[in-house]
């Protein structure tokens, strides 16, 4: 008996020993399984994923760029058109003083109307033309009503100067112009075309052009009006403006790889911006509907505005219009599609560089837990084997019970509680394995909410970075063509993005504009804002005006909207390659240091405050100028440089950064600032970096 009862035991034993071992080893091959199923899920919804964004985001950057350059086309038209409109009006005023003076005697008493000299321009002097055959006593008359207008025309031709010339063609024949320019033999402004079209359009502006100038042999455009006594034509008001003034208001750069076009009402171009190198071109004969088909030039012609899709040469481009208000002509502006999904394909990119990370974790999580079950599902067999051989005969309904709730939580079922009413240590532990397998499922969840959050964090802030860096120039050499020259700069932020910036680009062929500037604060905000400031910063130096106004504008532009009180200090010059003059000017920006053969020194600057917080006009900035000599070197950086603390809080310092430079005297800039990186990542030794470290140096070769 007691060897059938031992036997009957190790049965037992070996029964409930087999059961859970065997349950737990299917219950984990479904898990498993499954697992991979859902893995192998994960992974095609990720493929679908990626292509519906990239698929999503060409088509909101198509509606976006589309609203885009219907905006800027409008922008465009109300520009030239202002400017268009401005020689109109002072055209009509000279109409309008010319009657009264003629129709009305008491004014050429006036004292106003005495020439006196301006001292604004030197004092050039006024030609009469008279037309052969014209009346002796008509001309003596006309001659010295005209005279009496010198001194309004030559105020109107100094204070615009979009003017080419400003005249006045009377019904006898006699002409009077502002400026002087040789006027042809046998000159008679009764035959010009302005002349005529103003007596056949009275009491209305009429414009003519482009054509050679009579006088100066250039292309011009004119607008002229009729003075008019009852019905006759007394007198016709001229002023001239040059092509070049309406072709450059065109805004589209070269780095946009767009165009921009003016039509008149015939359908010609009469400007054009190109592409490559902004020179405007200037041909009354060429049609545009050659250049960009009949349907959208029938619908420039037709003064109506939106935008179209054409192709030519094999390119697909968009182009918005619209129509100009004061004279019958129509803007256009032209943008290739490769450039309105250049962001697209970055983005293509960057989501299937993510996603092939996504796929990566996602087959590294499933072995991992493959591992996991099997490192578990030995456990559970060790603990459940050593248990009911020593207390099989005792406690082998609490073992039975531990085993199948043990293997239910190994096999992911975590809302699972084991219930014991054994009322010992085996129903502690039934309730532990209960409340660790709600712990474990919170933390598991936990887990999963975090690890997504963070990838979506670093995947933006990723992007972030790539599009910050990408507005700063980068390409270095930057000018290989230009030997009078050598400029190289560079960044490292203290977050993934940062506040820091610099740039530099020719504003013409000769005058390089240059800048360095280090906005408050760090990360998404400063990065923002340092890229507002970059691109008002670009557009007011290609406007061609001097650092301390570009400070001002800019300035200005930043303080608006500037809820977050945000600020930034900015250095910003202009130099002349071919005369090495420096002009800048200052926003509370770190002094730069000079090189002038001898050791490197700090600039002494004028005092300013920064820019963004309020606003401030021209006058808060003093322009200061040099003359750079062969060998000059100009050392510029951000606070980052000289605040760079190491793990003691010892800042590197202006003293440092000056013995420093020293070292380099006479080399290139590129290998300046390499020196001067090594040197603060020396000193800080690992400390974590506390700010922007921004540098830009300038090596004038004469």
């Amino acid at each position: 008996m007691s060897n059938s009862k031992n036997n009957l035991k190790t049965k037992i034993l070996l029964v409930f020993i087999l059961i859970p071992v065997c349950a737990f080893i299917i219950i984990s091959l479904i898990g498993l399984i499954n697992l991979k199923d859902i893995a192998e899920l994960a992974i095609a919804s990720g493929d679908t994923l990626e292509k519906n964004a990239v698929r999503d985001s060409r088509h909101a950057m198509y509606k976006e760029s589309k609203d885009e350059l219907e905006i800027l086309t409008a922008e465009q038209a109300l520009i030239t058109d202002m400017h268009l409109k401005r020689i109109a009006v002072e055209t009509q005023n000279i109409a309008g003083l010319y009657y009264d003076l003629r129709f009305k005697p008491e004014m050429s008493t006036n004292p106003l109307m005495r020439k006196i000299k301006i001292d604004a321009v030197s004092d050039e002097f006024s030609p009469f033309s008279i037309a052969p055959g014209a009346d002796e006593e008509r001309a003596i008359r006309d001659i010295g009503l005209l005279s009496t207008m010198y001194n309004f025309m030559k105020f109107i031709y100094v204070c615009n100067y979009s003017a080419e010339a400003i005249g006045i063609a009377t019904d006898a024949g006699i002409y009077l112009g502002y400026a002087w320019y040789p006027m042809p033999r046998d000159f008679d402004p009764r035959q010009r075309e302005w002349y005529k079209k103003a007596v056949n359009n009275p009491d209305r502006n009429v414009w003519f052009g482009p054509y050679k100038s009579a006088s100066t042999q250039e292309e011009v455009i004119t607008c002229s009006r009729a003075v008019v006594k009852d019905g006759v034509t007394v007198a016709v008001v001229m002023a001239d403006i040059s092509p070049k003034t309406i072709s450059e208001d065109l805004m589209v750069s070269s780095e946009s790889a767009g165009d921009a076009f003016i039509v008149d009402h015939d359908g010609c171009i009469i400007a054009r911006n190109g592409v490559s190198d902004k020179k405007s071109l200037w041909n009354s004969g060429d049609k545009a509907e050659g250049r960009y088909g009949e349907d959208l030039i029938s619908a420039m012609i037709a003064r109506q505005k939106g935008v179209k899709r054409y192709i030519r040469d094999g390119k697909v481009y968009y182009i918005g219009y619209a129509p100009l208000l004061s004279i019958p002509w129509s803007v256009g502006v032209v943008m290739p599609e490769a450039a309105i999904l250049a962001s697209t394909f970055a983005t293509q990119r960057s989501i299937e560089t993510e996603t092939k990370n996504y796929n990566s974790y996602i087959n590294s999580y499933i072995d991992r837990t493959r591992l996991t079950y099997s490192g578990i599902g030995l456990m559970i067999f060790i603990v459940i084997t050593g248990i009911s051989v020593y207390i099989s005969k005792r406690f082998r309904k609490s073992v039975i019970a531990l085993e199948q709730g043990a293997a239910a939580i190994g096999n992911g079922q975590l809302d699972v509680k084991i219930k014991l009413n054994s009322r010992d240590e085996f129903q502690e532990l039934a309730e532990a394995f209960s409340a660790m397998a709600g712990n474990l499922k919170q933390h598991i969840s936990n887990i999963e909410t975090n690890l997504s959050e963070q990838q979506r964090i670093e995947r933006e802030l990723a992007v972030a970075a790539q599009i910050q860096h990408s507005m700063l120039p980068r390409q270095f050499p930057a000018f290989p063509y230009r030997n009078e020259f050598d400029i190289y700069a560079s960044t490292v932020s203290a977050k993934e993005v940062g506040g820091d910036f610099y740039d530099f680009f020719f504003i013409d062929a000769n005058r390089l504009y240059f800048c360095i500037g280090d906005v408050s604060g760090k990360g998404i905000p400063a990065a923002m804002f340092m890229a507002k400031a970059r691109a008002l910063f670009r557009y007011e130096a290609l406007s061609g005006i001097s650092p301390d106004q570009i400070l001002a504008n800019a300035g200005n532009g930043l303080e608006k909207n500037n809820m977050s009180c945000m600020f930034a200090s900015v250095i910003c010059a202009i130099l002349d390659v071919k005369t090495g003059e420096l002009i800048f000017a200052n926003a509370g920006h770190n002094p730069p240091l000079f090189y002038d053969g001898k050791a490197f020194e700090y600039v002494t600057l004028e005092k300013a405050l920064v820019i963004g917080g309020f606003r401030q006009d021209k006058t808060a900035f003093k322009l200061q100028s040099f003359t750079l000599k062969k060998g000059d070197i100009l050392f510029m950086y951000t606070d980052g440089v000289t605040e760079a603390m190491d793990c003691a809080d010892e800042e590197y310092g202006t003293g440092q950064l000056q013995t420093d430079l020293d070292v380099m005297a006479g080399a290139n800039p590129k290998e300046i600032i390499d020196y001067i990186s090594g040197r603060v990542a020396s000193h800080v030794d690992g400390a974590v970096q506390s700010d922007d470290i921004t540098m830009l140096s300038l090596k004038f070769q004469g």
